[in-house]
């Protein structure tokens, strides 16, 4: 029903969309080509790892519950022949790392937030640690939209500058 799904998207997004979307996006915006190659390989992997979780999903039927006011989810009925934490692994190749690769600042700080975020909702609430998690992705994807904001703004200014300097040598070079 109404409730599974809002699970599935909720997992989807996180479990299943992240491992792929991270590589991919910071590869996209970097320039290194060394750097790039791994972020391909990064990316691959990422497919590995969405394709995987999706299959994990769609067979276990993940059911939340309550665990200290936050939301946990089991996964009914999958045995799961991997060995423990493989998963947690992989997701820490394809979600944070990707963004250390970068030769980009902002978006190595975006990374560290990122992977604070995981370390400290393990801490906090390890059954629970997905739900917490969405706390500490928000703050990160805040930063996000900061950066692009801010950004987008000293682009704006300095077109304006440009063209007023243009427009000006252009009006004196006419003499």
């Amino acid at each position: 029903g109404l409730q599974g799904s809002g699970v599935m998207l909720l997992l989807g997004f996180g479990r299943v969309n992240w491992p792929t979307w991270v590589p991919w996006s910071v590869l996209n915006i970097e320039t290194d080509k060394k750097r790039r190659l791994v972020l391909k390989i990064m990316g691959l992997v990422g497919l590995g790892v969405s394709a995987t979780t999706m299959w994990f999903l769609y067979t276990a039927q993940p059911v939340p519950y309550i665990v200290g006011q936050c939301m946990a989810y089991s996964l009914n009925g999958v045995s799961r022949n991997v060995p423990p934490n493989l998963d947690a692994f992989l997701y820490m190749i394809t979600v944070p790392i990707p963004f250390f690769v970068s030769t980009d600042r902002n978006v190595k700080i975006t990374g560290a937030l990122i992977t604070v975020g995981l370390f400290l909702s393990h801490i906090i609430n390890k059954e629970a640690s997905t739900s917490v998690w969405c706390f500490f992705a928000a703050i990160a994807s805040g930063y996000i939209v900061w950066h692009f904001v801010t950004q987008r703004s000293i682009e704006r200014s300095v077109a304006r500058n440009h063209l007023k300097t243009r427009n000006y040598s252009d009006a004196h070079s006419m003499y």
